[in-house]
């Protein structure tokens, strides 16, 4: 209980949130928006409580009209089960929330009505969160996925692009099915937008991947990962073929034979510490 009362001092609503409950308390649904913001908190304390369970550094939880964010200190380098376990948190809520709802209509709790609305509220944002759409838990399941397979950055590059493309299928059935539905037109504009900061700021999301392990927080090793590379390699482009959960060795070949190795932790204390990113790889080989 401890570890879970810290989340609640975390929670945060962002303004479109509050935009979307004033505009309900004006029409007369408090009941409606009550049922709809009840089912987004519990979302977001499924993942939150999962999170601080696991020993995640929360910074924040921000409650938005179809869902939420969690945003923690972690930056992709927990371990990939870990990750996941944290991000089906928020889904699998929705599932006892079915037969809570139900417990509360067969026992008279709950109108016919209300009891509806409340089971298309808690599909729909459940539906609305698995979308393939970053930075919706979908997505970012997807992302993990990718990056078991993929360098971190280049899982990270081809999610956002994933993204992109189930979005504009998502918009397309919008203007097709209900073109005149204000409230999903918002959820895609909030998600382009989103889209759109996390593409702008791709650097950013690799260097802080870097720089968690860098001061050892790296919490798991999947495999040992071999990179080979020339001595005239910058040591950065190295590093964009780092992998999560990996532990990696740089062996350095000149055009005939190998002349060297090095650990990743070497190559990342060259690149922050001695600020030698864009040196050839094959200078670490020799004191510096």
């Amino acid at each position: 209980m401890n570890k879970i009362l810290p989340v609640f001092s975390k929670i945060r609503v962002h303004p479109l949130t509050w935009a979307v409950m004033a505009l309900g308390a004006m029409t007369a649904q408090f009941a409606e928006l009550l049922m709809l913001f009840s089912i987004v908190l519990i979302h977001e304390l499924g993942h939150a409580v999962a999170a601080q369970t696991c020993g995640w550094r929360i910074k924040a939880v921000t409650l938005l009209p179809f869902g939420g964010e969690l945003e923690t200190e972690e930056h992709g380098n927990r371990p990939w089960r870990e990750e996941m376990a944290v991000l089906f948190a928020g889904p699998l809520q929705h599932l006892w929330l079915y037969a809570f709802a139900f417990l509360i209509h067969v026992n008279g709790g709950m109108g016919t009505h209300l009891y509806q609305e409340f089971l298309l509220y808690n599909t729909v944002i459940l539906a609305v969160n698995l979308l393939p759409i970053w930075p919706l838990d979908g997505g970012k399941i997807l992302f993990v996925l990718l990056s078991l397979r993929y360098p971190f950055v280049q899982a990270h590059r081809l999610i956002i692009q994933y993204s992109i493309g189930s979005l504009a299928v998502f918009l397309v059935c919008l203007l097709l099915l209900n073109p005149l539905n204000f409230n999903w037109w918002v959820i895609g504009g909030f998600l382009g937008y989103s889209l759109w900061k996390e593409w702008k700021h791709r650097q950013f999301v690799f260097m802080r991947f870097l720089l968690e392990r860098h001061y050892g927080h790296q919490h798991d090793i999947r495999a040992i990962s071999k990179l080979e590379a020339e001595r005239e390699t910058p040591i950065f482009e190295i590093l964009e073929h780092f992998r999560r959960d990996n532990k990696h060795i740089i062996i350095i070949k000149n055009e005939i034979e190998e002349i060297g190795k090095l650990d990743e932790s070497e190559v990342l204390h060259a690149c922050f510490t001695s600020k030698l990113a864009y040196r050839p790889i094959g200078e670490l080989l020799y004191p510096y």
